[in-house]
């Protein structure tokens, strides 16, 4: 059995083994510096470390890499503690982009949407003293519309912007449930329209929704029968082309609405909406 393999096994099996969680490790399995910190790779997207931090080794480094480009939900939890210890998220440049820092032996929780890339771990002592064993439970999973025909759309429009240099759009989870009230809108009060039957525009759209920027960019189309379509019907109009590649942009939300049985004076079957936006 390996490391990994006895890790896990301890985890899951330990306390019903009469196995002592408490006894102090001193190996060290991770590293103390970005540049040898120990790699992640997820098993049916979850993973747990058991380690320890002490006076002589006072930080724990990790990697992994994300690869879905419509971003994935991170989630990370540190605990086991018998002291105080800290966690910390960084990105590829190795920038802080999230921390966590209770007091005493309480656990810490790190939960994030993250774009596609690489990202590093840093468990590490709170003070001088703080020795303690630790378990390190870390997860991640693709984000999702929650329908195919979505989740193909934000993919294929990652495509064309990578095609250009540009940078993928991450899923933002209200940005598409905006889009998907004004799809679903759209086709139920038969109109094709940016702005609502109540006279909503995309960006008091996006805010009702909860978005918290006002710089907001909205495509719609109608009647295209797969995402493969709707895409090329964007790129090959100038405006819609304009929002997939606008650089400024740093997320999307996407919706598709579906009406088998649409008779009334707009009657396209298929609405699909398209909403852009950034946090500055």
């Amino acid at each position: 059995m390996n490391y990994r393999q006895a890790t896990d096994h301890f985890i899951r099996f330990g306390r019903w083994e009469n196995r002592q969680a408490s006894q102090f490790i001193n190996s060290d399995y991770a590293r103390n510096t970005f540049d040898s910190a120990r790699d992640v790779f997820f098993d049916n997207n979850s993973v747990v470390f058991r380690d320890s931090i002490q006076n002589s080794d006072p930080n724990d480094f990790y990697r992994f890499n994300l690869s879905t480009q419509r971003g994935s939900s991170f989630r990370l939890q540190l605990n086991g503690l018998t002291s105080n210890l800290n966690v910390e998220l960084y990105n590829s440049n190795r920038q802080l982009i999230l921390q966590s820092s209770n007091a005493g032996t309480t656990g810490e929780l790190l939960a994030k949407n993250l774009a596609a890339g690489t990202y590093y771990i840093k468990v590490y002592q709170a003070g001088t003293g703080s020795a303690s064993n630790y378990n390190l439970n870390i997860s991640s999973a693709p984000l999702s519309t929650g329908n195919y025909f979505a989740d193909k759309v934000v993919d294929l429009t990652n495509v064309q912007r990578v095609q250009f240099g540009l940078t993928p759009l991450l899923l933002q989870l209200q940005l598409t449930s905006a889009a998907q009230t004004h799809s679903q809108n759209m086709a139920l009060s038969d109109f094709f329209s940016h702005t609502g039957a109540d006279g909503s525009s995309a960006s008091s759209r996006a805010q009702t929704a909860g978005y918290s920027s006002s710089y907001v960019g909205e495509n719609i189309a109608a009647g295209y029968i797969t995402p493969e379509e709707v895409i090329q019907g964007w790129m090959n109009s100038s405006g819609h082309r304009a929002n997939i590649l606008n650089m400024s942009y740093q997320e999307i939300g996407v919706g598709y609405y579906y009406l088998a049985n649409d008779g009334g004076q707009v009657n396209y079957k298929h609405y699909w909406t398209q909403g852009f936006g950034a946090i500055f």
